[in-house]
């Protein structure tokens, strides 16, 4: 029961430091994991997939994960927003599908 608090908090903060900013070729996205907050800045042509998920609890509140997966060297790398709008996300998923 005392941990109640401290999860509606971190929950909280991660909503309030959740963002991204996208042109034609670049992805920026910030987020916080736990109390560090967390910039990515990415090209387009690196995005190897891009996903998202939502739980039961999330979809009475619109918001979903957003998870960006990245190509980096012989390596990849992992990178996400937590609760983040359901259709700021679907914008980001259509960014990603390529131009025709």
């Amino acid at each position: 029961m005392l941990l109640l608090p401290l999860f509606a908090w971190k929950a909280y903060a991660s909503y309030r430091a959740t963002g991204f900013y996208t042109t034609e070729t670049e992805l920026v996205m910030q987020g916080r994991a736990f109390i560090s907050k967390q910039t990515n800045f990415m090209l387009k042509r690196r995005v190897q997939s891009v996903d998202y998920a939502q739980s039961i609890w999330m979809k009475k509140g619109n918001v979903v994960h957003f998870t960006v997966l990245m190509k980096s060297g012989q390596t990849h790398l992992n990178a996400g927003v937590h609760y983040i709008a359901q259709q700021d996300a679907n914008s980001l998923y259509h960014w990603y599908q390529p131009s025709k």
